[in-house]
């Protein structure tokens, strides 16, 4: 960790060590769930009250300048770093506040894509040998983190029991509960425990999600309205594969209603005597758990919900009474190569992907779209090449309603000759606009070697048409994504192939 900022460093240089005071500032970065913002970041910056004149300081004149990079949290997000003190620049009357950022990539739905939350605490005048701002830091309430869950081995412990009387039941507050086998107690509030012995996933009917413990590959996967089973990406960790050493996942579940008494029902699975289809809790000796497909609601202070989404068929989150938001989705992975080697200089279509019913049908759903190859050229070319990442209503796209959410052009070819150099097409699209007339904002890169070597650095490319949103599309219906490439000059030497292409949704 970065003990002491740049800022401090380059204000004293050359200043006599009494004549100015350099405070020990520390402090404790924790969000208001009391998850520290591990290996994050914090930036001091001066609030100059001088009406434009550039602070100095006081003992000597010398500039105050700003920092040139932040200090990185501790593990457990504290900090100790050496700042200025106010009463020793002028003008007076200056303070500090401090801009703290979360790490990248470890706190969020889905880490790969995610970017750091930042806050900025209100001004504080920094004086003394050393100064606390944990009130500060505190006062200018840290956005919550949403950590990425992991599925930890508890073994034997962790177990479900029945009291003398109260047995197994849900509070007003949807909270899982249980007696200590006192009559009437329910003390014993915990978080429900999910425990799925590894076998084969059964695939969800229409209008139900299920998670399932896989044997084969030892991980979370969900079957969704009835598609085939794909990893669930935010849970992570080895499940093993024995009953004696189950593992699982802790959450809290709300029910169909308030105050309802969890029964056996005739096929023994575990489930509120209300029998209602929103919400309904299913346990069983199935490796699967259902999740009747609704409207998201319910959550509440100090809890955390998982919810099975109608509108767009999806797993989604909410915790501490926060707005709901989706759990990552992979919609396809495709490995199977296409290869397409034409004279004409329209787009040719590579690898595509099914995407059902209403999947992007809500304000900020992310699709996400990569997709790689390889490509070869006739000697003395000078073609380039576009690649395509498009929604359409009719499958391949040659007809219907057709949106590019991604269109990225390479420069010229030097009149080279190219033998299976690489390229990497990387597109994503946020639903801007829902429903019947859906729009997308829209970024991508096109990452191509374009040199007659495959070793050398590669070109970058971004989608100039990122400027608007895309055209209108029904996000409603169900949507084909299409990837397809075309060369500008016609060549039956042209050959161009799709290797892979990995689709996922987010938010």
């Amino acid at each position: 960790m970065k003990r002491f900022s740049i800022l401090a460093i380059l204000a004293i240089l050359a200043i006599p060590a009494m004549s100015q005071t350099i405070t020990a500032v520390s402090g404790t970065v924790l969000d208001p769930n009391g998850i520290p913002y591990a290996n994050g970041t914090i930036l001091p910056q001066l609030v100059n009250v001088s009406g434009g004149a550039s602070p100095t300081v006081t003992a000597n004149g010398s500039p105050v300048f700003a920092p040139p990079g932040p200090s990185t949290l501790s593990s457990s997000g504290t900090f100790n770093m050496g700042t200025l003190a106010n009463g020793s620049i002028t003008p007076g009357g200056t303070t500090w506040k401090f801009l703290i950022c979360s790490a990248p990539m470890v706190s969020f739905p889905n880490p790969i894509l995610s970017s750091p939350v930042c806050f900025t605490t209100g001004t504080i005048t920094i004086a003394g040998a050393t100064q606390s701002i944990t009130t500060n830091i505190n006062s200018a309430s840290p956005p919550a983190l949403t950590v990425q869950a992991t599925i930890p081995n508890v073994g034997t412990g962790g177990v479900l029991k029945f009291g003398a009387s109260t047995g197994l039941s849900l509070l007003a507050t949807g909270v899982l509960t249980v007696g200590n086998g006192t009559a009437g107690d329910t003390s014993g509030s915990i978080n429900a425990t999910l425990a799925d012995v590894e076998s084969t996933c059964p695939v969800a009917a229409a209008g139900t999600d299920l998670f399932c413990a896989d044997p084969i590959l030892h991980a979370w996967t969900q079957s969704l309205n009835g598609a085939a089973y794909l990893p669930t990406p935010e849970l992570t960790g080895d499940l093993g594969n024995t009953a004696a050493s189950p593992q699982v996942i802790s959450t809290h579940i709300t029910g169909a209603s308030t105050n309802v008494q969890a029964k056996f029902n005739a096929t023994g699975n575990l489930v509120p005597s209300s029998e209602t289809d929103n919400g309904t809790l299913v346990i069983s000796t199935e490796s699967a758990t259902a999740l009747t497909e609704g409207a998201c609601s319910g959550n509440a202070t100090s809890l955390g919900v998982v919810c099975s989404n109608s509108t767009v068929h999806s797993i989604d989150v909410s915790t501490n009474n926060s707005a709901f938001t989706g759990v990552p989705q992979t919609i396809c992975a495709n490995v199977t190569p296409v290869t397409v080697s034409t004279s004409t200089t329209a787009d040719q279509n590579l690898q595509a992907c099914t995407i059902q019913a209403g999947t992007l049908n809500r304000i900020g759903r992310t699709l996400n779209v990569s997709t790689a190859g390889i490509y070869s050229t006739p000697a003395a070319s000078s073609a380039q090449m576009t690649l395509k990442a498009k929604l359409c209503t009719v499958s391949g796209c040659g007809s219907g309603t057709v949106v590019a959410v991604c269109n990225i052009q390479t420069t010229a070819l030097g009149a080279i000759q190219i033998t299976n150099d690489t390229w990497l097409h990387e597109c994503t699209g946020i639903t801007q606009t829902a429903g019947a007339t859906a729009v997308f904002e829209r970024f991508g890169r096109l990452s191509m070697d374009l040199l007659v070597s495959n070793v050398g650095a590669d070109s970058i490319f971004l989608d100039s048409n990122a400027t608007a949103v895309t055209a209108s599309i029904d996000s409603t219906a169900q949507l084909f994504l299409q990837v397809s490439g075309a060369f500008s000059a016609a060549s039956a030497s042209n050959t161009m192939t799709g290797r892979s292409l990995l689709v996922w949704v987010s938010n």
